[in-house]
């Protein structure tokens, strides 16, 4: 199956577009540059052949996380009120603010799931050491990318084991000490699976840099996309100030 065209643009473009993304998403608080921002994001997936049953799949926990602000955000904030439940009211201000969080927040995730999410971790931390990100920054990136699905495998072996002794999860000490317990044991054996890890780089000729054998060229695609795209960007940004 041929890639798609973002899978094949330079992933330091993508970097650049995604940090540039989010930065004017995550600052401005005007409606008009919010709802111009839907639209590279959108085409953005159409060029990454993104099903959108896997970006909302990759989306739902953050979600999750909103959800609780939709519902504490306009009773905490002072403002006109709109209703009361009990003593608390939920103010106008506080439904807008809350909704700017909500919009923004899956803006800025969705942008980079799909502009990030079709290059390999491997050529990304490539691209960040071609950006000059600190050396030490871009290994402890890519070993908390590489290793967190390693760790929940060692999870779900554990509490199966714990399932398969008898062990029913309840609201009582029983519980909670074996949590700790596990929790504990997963700690200690991350430790003991880095330093293994540690010792096998060593003796692979490990020396704190990663060898780069094939580098990125820019391409006059990758100039165009990204040349676009800023433009783009930094023109909805300045025509939601000026108006």
């Amino acid at each position: 199956m041929k890639e798609s065209f973002l899978s094949q643009c330079d992933p330091r473009v993508k970097l650049i577009l995604a940090a540039i993304f989010a930065f004017i998403v995550a600052l401005t608080s005007k409606v008009s540059i919010l709802i111009a921002a839907f639209l590279p994001a959108f085409l953005w997936t159409v060029l990454a052949r993104f099903h959108l049953r896997e970006l909302f799949r990759r989306l739902l926990p953050l979600n999750f996380f909103l959800l609780i602000v939709l519902l504490t955000v306009p009773l905490t904030t002072p403002g006109k009120p709109i209703f009361k439940i009990g003593a608390l009211k939920a103010s106008q201000e506080g439904m807008l603010l809350a909704g700017l969080i909500f919009w923004k927040s899956n803006l800025i995730l969705w942008a980079t799931i799909v502009l990030l999410g079709t290059s390999s971790i491997f050529s990304l931390a490539h691209a960040l050491q071609h950006l000059r990100i600190p050396n030490k920054l871009v290994q402890l990136l890519f070993f908390t990318f590489r290793y967190l699905d390693l760790i929940k495998r060692e999870y779900h072996r554990l509490w199966e084991a714990a399932l398969l002794r008898g062990f029913i999860p309840k609201t009582n000490l029983h519980t909670y000490r074996t949590l700790a317990y596990l929790t504990g044991s997963l700690l200690v054996r991350s430790y003991d699976r880095s330093h293994r890890i540690y010792e096998a780089m060593l003796c692979r000729g490990f020396d704190g840099n990663f060898p780069i054998y094939k580098h990125f060229f820019l391409q006059k695609r990758d100039f165009a996309f990204g040349l676009f795209w800023g433009a783009y960007l930094l023109t909805i940004v300045c025509l939601g100030y000026l108006h």
